[in-house]
């Protein structure tokens, strides 16, 4: 309880007429919190992406490879 990396959550909550632990107080460490942060902050910046950030010639040259992968046994691929 006395480290500096300790982080006060949410305060213990006392029942007001019995004197007793309604819920107890919730800690994190610094580190704990920057991590989440930083996870949440990544997550809205990649809500914002359009798409999958794969050019479409990539895309492309990627499902040509497969189709044309066994030349005995040529397939296409649909559009899906």
């Amino acid at each position: 309880m006395a480290s500096d990396d300790l982080v006060l959550l949410k305060p213990q909550q006392v029942d007001r007429q019995t004197g007793k632990v309604a819920e107890p107080a919730i800690f994190t460490t610094r580190e704990i919190l920057r991590t989440e942060y930083d996870m949440a902050q990544s997550a809205e910046a990649l809500s914002q992406r359009k798409g999958f950030g794969i050019g479409e010639g990539k895309i492309a040259a990627a499902v040509r490879a497969v189709e044309k992968a066994d030349p005995e046994k040529p397939f296409t691929l649909d559009s899906e």
